[in-house]
């Protein structure tokens, strides 16, 4: 019973590597451009602690936006190359899409907590709420991270439809937030306080445009892939 059982695993782990690989095969992989955006990433963060010593707050504003920018371009290269039909079960091109842009989410989030503990670190500059803005930043991108492990599993409730239509969801509520929040900053005249909290200000401004824009390309990829999933359903009586 043990080695029937110890079979039927393997065929299983088997199954779902074959499957992982097909989708993986149909779509761009984000895993090759991960090492170009780290190297932008360290950059960006490089750039910003430079211009902030030197008071060079244009320099600072144009570093805040090239990361966040990058990782926008990555999401629109990976989430172009959509499949004409599902050569595979049910949802599986949806639940690597979502995995992609979960981690796309993670590294600007870890983006901007390094870019904010580098600043108040490295110079002159201090601002009390750093660390907990730092933090929180730093706090959701591991949260995303795990997300994105657990979705490894293709048996997690995570990776049901309904879920991944939550997720759709909560991307686009976070969008909303997002243009909510950086209305306010900029129409409260943040972008030009000469209080300590400029650069922290900056990093908001790019890490929330980049954030928003791939929470509005995750959610449009999900749409599409859910229409495609239920299309190719009608279609075939075998995708159930």
């Amino acid at each position: 019973m043990g080695k029937a059982q110890s079979g039927n695993l393997l065929r299983a782990n088997a199954a779902q590597s074959v499957s992982r690989a097909a989708v993986e095969g149909n779509t761009m992989s984000l895993q090759p451009l991960i090492p170009g955006l780290v190297v932008v990433m360290v950059a960006s963060i490089a750039m910003l602690v430079w211009a902030v010593g030197e008071s060079a707050r244009d320099l600072a504003l144009i570093a805040s936006l090239a990361f966040p920018a990058a990782a926008v371009l990555v999401g629109l290269i990976v989430n172009r190359r959509l499949p004409k039909g599902l050569p595979i079960d049910e949802t599986h091109e949806t639940i690597f899409a979502s995995r992609r842009n979960a981690r796309l989410m993670a590294m600007i989030y870890a983006w901007g907590a390094a870019a904010i503990f580098a600043t108040y670190s490295l110079t002159q500059l201090w601002w009390w709420h750093s660390w907990q803005y730092g933090s929180a930043m730093a706090f959701i991108a591991c949260c995303l991270l795990i997300y994105v492990n657990r979705m490894e599993n293709l048996d997690s409730p995570l990776v049901r439809p309904r879920m991944l239509d939550a997720a759709a969801t909560l991307a686009l509520i976070q969008a909303g937030a997002i243009v909510a929040g950086l209305t306010f900053l900029i129409a409260s005249g943040k972008l030009g306080s000469t209080k300590p909290d400029w650069p922290a200000n900056y990093v908001f401004v790019g890490g929330g445009l980049g954030l928003m824009l791939v929470s509005l390309i995750a959610a449009r990829t999900h749409r599409k892939l859910r229409h495609l999933t239920e299309r190719s359903a009608q279609v075939s009586p075998r995708a159930h």
